[in-house]
Parts: structure tokens; C-alpha cells; sequence
């Protein structure tokens, strides 16, 4: 995270949005930032990453956030699965809220 602080993931599935990301964003940005912007997944002993959200009612559906997220420069398609590398930039809307990923 932009203050060096990190989130743990403690499922296989963990949606990122608006609220974990509020905090770094400068208050007219707020709303570039979708309520469920990306989901990392650990799946077959790697992490994936993939823009939008499964849909509440219908979790084999896929909700493709209303804004962009890229890793490392490259912008993601809506519902594109990107594996995880250590150390991938993870930029939220280019807005300069970079994100780096990294495992334990």
C-alpha cells in the first residue's frame, strides 16, 4: 500500500474496492475507484488478479468494474485474469495509487 502498510490475504478470493483504497485517494478521485474495482484469487498455487468482481447473486458472473486498473503499464480488459508476479505494480485507475504485490 501507498503507506507501506499491508493487506494479508486470509481467503482464496478478496474483492478490492473504493473502501480499501479511500484513504490514499484524494477526495475528487474517490469516485474512479469502483466499490469492487479488482479481485486477487490464489488458485493452483498462484495468485491471479482480475479486474471487476464476481456478481452477489450469481458468484459464477463476473461484474467488470466501471474503471481501469493496469499492471506494470499494461491496462487490464474488463474481466481479464492477470497472474501475479512479485513485485508487479498495481496501478489503480491511474491515478497514481501504485500498489505492489508480493507474498510471504
Amino acid at each position: 500500500m501507498p503507506d507501506q502498510s499491508e493487506i494479508t490475504m486470509s481467503r482464496t478470493t478478496r474483492v478490492f474496492g473504493r473502501r480499501d483504497l479511500i484513504k490514499f485517494l484524494k477526495p475528487e478521485s474517490s469516485k474512479e475507484v469502483s466499490r469492487a474495482h479488482f479481485t486477487i484469487m490464489h488458485e493452483d498455487g498462484a495468485f491471479y488478479l482480475r479486474e471487476g468482481a464476481p456478481d452477489r447473486k450469481n458468484p459464477k458472473e463476473w461484474r467488470p468494474s466501471a474503471n481501469e486498473i493496469s499492471i506494470n503499464g499494461v491496462v487490464l480488459h474488463p474481466g481479464t485474469k492477470h497472474k501475479l508476479n512479485p513485485a508487479d505494480v498495481i496501478d489503480v485507475e491511474q491515478l497514481g495509487l501504485n500498489l505492489t504485490f508480493k507474498t510471504l
